[in-house]
């Protein structure tokens, strides 16, 4: 039930006092989506079980590093183009996005390197194409 998650995600940001650093947008608009990859530094995708991962392309688009969970139809994606980490496990997760932030300008622009080379081939129909080409234009705002 994402109610249930979602009330209790809130429920332990409110609880851990986080709510200035944690914010929870339960559905976003495609303006703001466009803000959020424009303006974030890295990408975060946990996920136990995804058909394919829309996000993931989204991020190859807007060039932010990938921290994502370690499942197969991540790793047929991505290749080595992303941050692996256990979807069950906080401290995989944490030791992840510690590993992204602590890189350089040099290998966080080479990891979305190799995830937008191994993402071209997604991009290759004439819908997603002119899909894409709209989020690139955002992108550039």
């Amino acid at each position: 039930n994402n109610n249930g998650t979602l009330g209790a995600t809130i429920d332990l940001i409110n609880v851990l006092a986080l709510q200035r650093e944690v914010l929870c947008y339960p559905s976003v608009s495609e303006t703001n989506l466009s803000w959020f990859y424009r303006n974030c530094e890295l990408v975060i995708f946990p996920s136990l079980y995804e058909g394919f991962g829309i996000p993931i392309l989204e991020a190859t688009i807007y060039r932010k590093p990938l921290v994502v969970s370690d499942i197969p139809v991540f790793r047929e994606i991505l290749g080595n183009g992303g941050v692996f980490f256990s979807p069950l496990s906080i401290v995989e997760l944490s030791r992840s996005l510690d590993r992204v932030s602590n890189l350089g300008v040099d290998s966080k622009a080479e990891l979305v390197r190799k995830a937008s080379v191994a993402c071209k081939g997604y991009f290759t129909s004439r819908a997603a194409s002119r899909f894409y080409s709209q989020i690139i234009m955002d992108s550039r705002l």
